[in-house]
């Protein structure tokens, strides 16, 4: 299961149960765990961990790389790429208006893709490191 959150590799249900039951049966409960991390997301939190592996990163996001993308696109998803491999998955489409480096580009993204549908892509590919893992913890 480490394994398939490292990888990117989407959980099973029966992967999300096997999480819950060794962290809150075996190395605590689930009130220890919100003592300590709150409602923060147990697979996001253990991707934190063990991080993602880059190669599958470049191979989600391939597809784009060998689209007809002008300069300023292929230094996106180039930006996407790093940003998804350093921090593990997008937290919300709001990261592209407000952090780094995304905050530093000199156009907008509706400049940068003037077609929706293929930013549309790119940022559903994104959130999709995020979902692939998540196991919400309930408050």
């Amino acid at each position: 299961m480490i394994q398939k959150i490292h990888k990117n590799a989407k959980l099973s249900v029966a992967d999300i149960d096997e999480i819950k039951r060794i962290v809150w049966k075996e190395l605590g409960t689930p009130d220890d765990y919100r003592q300590v991390f709150g409602t923060e997301d147990l697979g996001l939190l253990i991707r934190r961990v063990v991080g993602l592996d880059k190669a599958c990163v470049d191979k989600v996001f391939s597809e784009f790389m060998t689209q007809n993308l002008n300069v300023d696109q292929m230094k996106f998803v180039g930006l996407v790429i790093d940003y998804v491999s350093q921090n593990g998955f997008v937290e919300g489409l709001d990261v592209f208006k407000e952090k780094d480096p995304f905050v530093s580009l000199d156009k907008t993204l509706f400049e940068i893709f003037p077609k929706a549908d293929v930013l549309q892509n790119i940022l559903g590919v994104a959130l999709s490191f995020k979902n692939n893992v998540s196991i919400p913890v309930a408050s």
